[in-house]
C-alpha cells in the first residue's frame, strides 16, 4: 500500500458514520443500499456521499443488480491496510 492510498483510507475511516457503515457491511456478504438508509438516521444524499468515499478508498465494493444496489467490504484494501499497519508495528524498536 502506497502512502497516498493509506492517506485515502485513513480519511475514509475518520468519520464515525463511515466506520459504522463498514461494521454493518461486515455482518453479511452483501448489504442493500436501502438497508443502509433504514439503519442510519441520515439523508439519502449523505449516505450516498459516505458510500462514495468508502468506495473510492476501496473499502466498499458496489454491485448494481437492476435497480438494486448492494455493498460489500473491499477485502483487498482491508488486507493491504492490515499488512501495512502490521509492518509498522514490526518496525518498532525493541525494548531492553
Amino acid at each position: 500500500m502506497e502512502i497516498k492510498d493509506f492517506n485515502r483510507v485513513s480519511k475514509a475511516l475518520s468519520d464515525r458514520n463511515r466506520v459504522l457503515m463498514l461494521i454493518e457491511a461486515a455482518k453479511q456478504e452483501w448489504i442493500e443500499y436501502s438497508d443502509l438508509l433504514l439503519t442510519f438516521n441520515l439523508s439519502q444524499p449523505t449516505i450516498s456521499h459516505h458510500i462514495k468515499i468508502l468506495r473510492d478508498a476501496g473499502l466498499l465494493v458496489i454491485k448494481k443488480d437492476g435497480t438494486r444496489i448492494r455493498c460489500s467490504l473491499g477485502y483487498q484494501v482491508i488486507d493491504e491496510l492490515n499488512y501495512y499497519l502490521q509492518e509498522l508495528v514490526n518496525q518498532r524498536p525493541r525494548r531492553s
